[in-house]
């Protein structure tokens, strides 16, 4: 796994993963972007993210 912030914005990441090796998805290359949206840094634990698939 490979992660790393937008544009150095610590609120949103774009991830890589790599799939797992005997499996079907064995060679693939998944990307994920994580949005820590509205995150107050005293809230942060019991706040929702957002988690999308590209």
């Amino acid at each position: 796994i490979n992660a790393t912030p937008v544009d150095n914005d610590m609120r949103v990441w774009n991830a890589l993963i790599d799939g797992p090796s005997d499996t079907c998805y064995e060679d693939g290359l998944f990307t994920l972007r994580m949005e820590f949206t509205g995150i107050v840094k005293s809230e942060y634990l019991n706040s929702q993210s957002h988690i999308s698939c590209c």
